[in-house]
């Protein structure tokens, strides 16, 4: 159901006033391409609103799966070909999601492997950041693009079972990954005064093929004061 006007003029090819209907949320989309410059100019504008996400986004290990979509994009590239315009890519982009699933993580396990007694507990630990999949309440990213790499300037995501901040750059040409997760489990109050740990993530690699390092210092840590408080 997509509606807008086409034109072409001076050598310039124009989308204007598109607005469609994209997964139950309204698009609003406005892009040229200029081809008078040494290279072919592209700009978009594109602007979603309610968007419905009932199924993976991207079908990779780490994903949105469910919840309710609100993006903004501004982008501009020269280039001839679509590798080219990806590597000298620059703009902005600003997500929002609400009552939401995310695949490829599971924060309640990793809290309830902190909560139990025990050395036993490190493996739980390990598990929970190797896969596993969990509900949140909103997650808001705010990035910049520069050359085709991606940069999050600011990624956080809230949810009943604590919260996740992510930093971090993503290169579109060809698909790398360099992001840091610092996860801030939620804990249930045992009368202990230690703050529960962050605990790191390193995820390098591709979205098909992730590479995880854990930095679990601050666990040990934590578990060592912990018991130190409870007389273990």
């Amino acid at each position: 159901d997509a509606k807008g006007t086409v034109a072409l003029s001076d050598g310039t090819l124009r989308l204007e006033g598109v607005n469609a209907q994209l997964a139950g949320g309204a698009l609003a989309l406005r892009a040229s391409l200029d081809g008078t410059a040494a290279s072919p100019l592209l700009a978009v504008q594109a602007t979603l609103t309610g968007a419905e996400l009932t199924g993976p986004l991207l079908d990779e290990p780490f994903d949105l799966t469910a919840g309710t979509l609100d993006a903004t994009v501004t982008l501009a590239s020269h280039g001839f070909s679509p590798d080219g315009l990806l590597a000298g890519m620059t703009g902005a982009l600003g997500l929002t999601v609400r009552g939401g699933a995310l695949s490829g993580i599971d924060l309640p396990a990793l809290s309830a492997a902190l909560s139990a007694a025990g050395a036993a507990s490190e493996p739980a630990v390990r598990q929970a950041l190797d896969g596993g999949s969990m509900g949140f309440d909103a997650l808001e990213v705010k990035a910049v693009l520069a050359q085709g790499v991606v940069h999050l300037e600011q990624a956080r995501l809230s949810a009943p079972s604590g919260g996740i901040d992510i930093s971090g750059d993503v290169a579109l040409p060809d698909s790398r990954l360099d992001l840091r997760l610092k996860l801030r489990p939620a804990l249930p109050p045992d009368g202990a005064t230690v703050a529960p740990p962050d605990i790191g993530l390193r995820i390098t690699g591709t979205p098909a093929q992730p590479q995880r390092a854990p930095m679990l210092a601050d666990v040990i840590r934590w578990r060592a004061e912990r018991g130190q408080q409870h007389g273990k």
